[in-house]
């Protein structure tokens, strides 16, 4: 008798330990076999808006300068006039990375010092130059553009020192009631990411110092010097 009748018997026959029919091995179905390739595309869209929104987020360091530009301020029975000046400003903060519109906020502790010399166009004046030094503590909000772009928008509000040089022999000794004075400042600009830790700024920032009064004690003269800067500045921040 052949063989060969028995053996497919046996091959098609159903399993006697289940008592359930059950395809041979060889007729079962071949596992699906998922990938990396398979489900990538689908993760792209979301890691591409993550990084539009700006989502890095720790602390940071900020170095800029910047260009004074102040018209005027009330001093000693006169308007001073003023020529341009310049700013240093170092910050240390630390962003809190972006929500799902894409809006980020940042808090900053920020020193600033800026530079300012009278004008000779206003004439005689008693007041040679000005210098300011200030720390403020910033809130700053931030929108991922594109990839590479963001823009941002700050408020802050401090404390400043004022130091100011006299050219008159009358007002050549002011007391030391310099500060610290209330001082608060808006800011804005655009921000180029190089990397996601590495940006340079570019803005504009106004800064106020309040009324502060300044007495001379050789001359017993005294006035108040209302001080109000306009600064373009730029600068790098390096994230940590």
């Amino acid at each position: 008798m052949s063989i060969l009748p028995l053996i497919a018997a046996s091959l098609l026959a159903p399993s006697t330990t289940t008592g359930a029919n059950v395809a041979p091995a060889w007729l079962a179905p071949a596992p699906l076999l998922v990938t990396e390739s398979l489900i990538e595309p689908s993760l792209a869209p979301e890691q591409h808006s993550e990084n539009r929104a700006g989502s890095s987020r720790g602390w940071y360091v900020r170095a800029s300068g910047g260009f004074v530009t102040t018209s005027n301020s009330d001093g000693p029975g006169e308007e001073i006039d003023f020529d341009e000046g310049y700013m240093l400003s170092l910050g240390v903060g630390h962003r809190f990375g972006a929500n799902e519109t894409g809006i980020g906020f940042a808090v900053e502790l920020d020193g600033i010092w800026t530079d300012q010399d009278t004008s000779d166009s206003g004439g005689l004046q008693a007041v040679r130059d000005i210098n300011v030094a200030g720390a403020l503590i910033d809130g700053i909000v931030d929108f991922r553009l594109a990839d590479q772009f963001t823009i941002y928008a700050g408020a802050g509000v401090g404390v400043a020192w004022l130091d100011v040089g006299s050219s008159d022999d009358d007002l050549d000794s002011f007391d030391d009631e310099d500060g610290p004075f209330l001082a608060w400042q808006l800011k804005g600009g655009i921000g180029w990411h190089f990397t996601d830790r590495i940006a340079l700024v570019v803005g504009y920032r106004f800064l106020n110092v309040d009324d502060a009064e300044f007495d001379d004690a050789d001359s017993d003269t005294s006035f108040d010097l209302e001080t109000q800067q306009h600064i373009l500045e730029a600068g790098l921040i390096f994230g940590f």
